[in-house]
């Protein structure tokens, strides 16, 4: 009978796996440690055949994964998109590194935009970390957006007004590397900060509830707790027409693979402890598919909902840029309360 236990050379393997993650996570990367640069950019987008079997979604759902693109780009900026705003023909994209992107989709295989540095009223521009950019929001009649930065577990809003950055207290004791992953603005002016990994015993993740802008003199906010999929992360999260909310969960597994799950959340009053959860939506997995899928955006045409999700390649050769575009018939008419078909 063989020895069951894994032998020398495996335990090595995943140790520099591990080793590797590790860095990964925290967002390193390969890419050089530099300012974005303001420019004119073009992005290659070459459509993806779907794999059957890399998507599953109940059938009790009306909801259709219609396109999937990989995305490229000669500049050294484009990569590592953490966090997007979609709207009609446009994206908003953010990168770990610090550039602010925003492209017309174009033909759909060749759009063009513009990428610049996040302005340097956010705060410290001085490596990689310091820029390391992970949620946004944007006030389309305003023109006003909010960005969340990891590692410094701040947030920055730039508006007519100017820019300005923030340290809230509520995010101080939260890991380097592990919030403000995710960031929603609800219909009713609340936001909601989400941090990507917890410190609690039970796992549950911190969510930070604000009744308005966290911007607001002498805003406090409610912290409620988050419940993910076993063995996943949020990510990022938008606001359903109904007033649920869409979250996008992460999860890594060696020796190097990456699983989506989409959960719908029902939001509980705003209380301390409050524990939001909900069930999965869809889940996207598998060599085709597979990526660390970060960027999660809604958008209607007044009938039906258009769900866009964005991997983050951590600017590394072996992983990619996907895009992926849902279509859920009729969703755009939800009304509080009302089950998804």
């Amino acid at each position: 009978m063989k020895d069951p236990r894994l032998p020398p050379w495996f335990k090595l393997l995943t140790f520099f796996f591990a080793c590797g993650t590790l860095v990964l996570l925290h967002g390193d990367g390969a890419k050089p440690d530099r300012l974005p640069r303001a420019q004119n950019l073009t992005v290659g987008a070459r459509p993806i055949l779907i794999p059957a079997g890399n998507v599953d979604i109940p059938t009790v759902l009306s909801l259709k994964l219609t396109n999937a693109w990989e995305l490229t780009s000669t500049s050294q900026d484009f990569g590592g998109i953490s966090a997007m705003y979609a709207s009609g023909s446009s994206l908003t994209l953010i990168s770990d590194k610090g550039s602010l992107i925003r492209l017309g989709k174009g033909d759909g295989r060749r759009w063009t935009g513009v990428a610049g540095p996040i302005p340097e009223g956010c705060g410290t521009n001085d490596n990689d970390r310091s820029r390391d950019s992970e949620s946004l929001i944007t006030d389309q009649r305003s023109g006003a957006i909010w960005i969340g930065f990891e590692h410094r577990n701040a947030l920055c809003r730039m508006s007519a007004a100017g820019t300005s950055s923030l340290s809230p207290q509520s995010m101080r004791g939260w890991y380097r590397a592990g919030g403000p992953e995710a960031m929603v603005r609800l219909r009713h002016g609340a936001f909601l900060v989400f941090q990507e990994q917890s410190r609690r015993d039970d796992g549950l993740i911190e969510l930070l509830h604000f009744e308005a802008d966290p911007f607001t003199p002498d805003s406090v906010p409610v912290r409620m707790l988050y419940r993910a999929p076993s063995g996943y992360r949020p990510v990022d999260a938008a606001e359903l027409p109904d007033g649920r909310l869409l979250v996008l969960n992460r999860r890594f597994a060696l020796p190097f693979t990456f699983s989506a799950k989409l959960s719908i959340v029902t939001l509980p009053p705003p209380v301390p402890g409050a524990l939001v959860e909900g069930p999965i939506m869809a889940r996207i997995a598998g060599d085709g598919l597979g990526e660390n899928y970060e960027a999660l955006s809604i958008d209607d045409d007044g009938r039906d909902l258009v769900i866009w999700m964005a991997s983050d390649d951590n600017f590394l050769s072996i992983q990619r840029t996907l895009l992926l575009r849902f279509i859920w018939p009729g969703a755009a008419r939800l009304e509080a309360g009302a089950e998804p078909r």
